[in-house]
């Protein structure tokens, strides 16, 4: 999500210029102290859509408790 968003990579990039961004993804790995907004922004996205999965869950065995 990061990388299209924010260093506007399309899906395309993989197959027409994988070695630049494997080589980005890889200074993201390597470098976490200097990609900070990188680490935040992905785990503040995996957290919400952790939530947002637990809620739904819960939402949908209520419903079929309820039943």
């Amino acid at each position: 999500m990061y990388l299209g968003r924010f260093l506007r990579y399309n899906s395309w990039e993989i197959l027409t210029n994988p070695k630049v961004l494997f080589i980005d993804i890889i200074n993201m790995i390597v470098q976490p102290l200097g990609n900070k907004e990188v680490w935040l922004f992905t785990l503040l996205f995996g957290a919400f859509f952790t939530l947002g999965y637990w809620i739904f869950t819960n939402i949908n065995m209520e419903s079929k408790n309820m039943v």
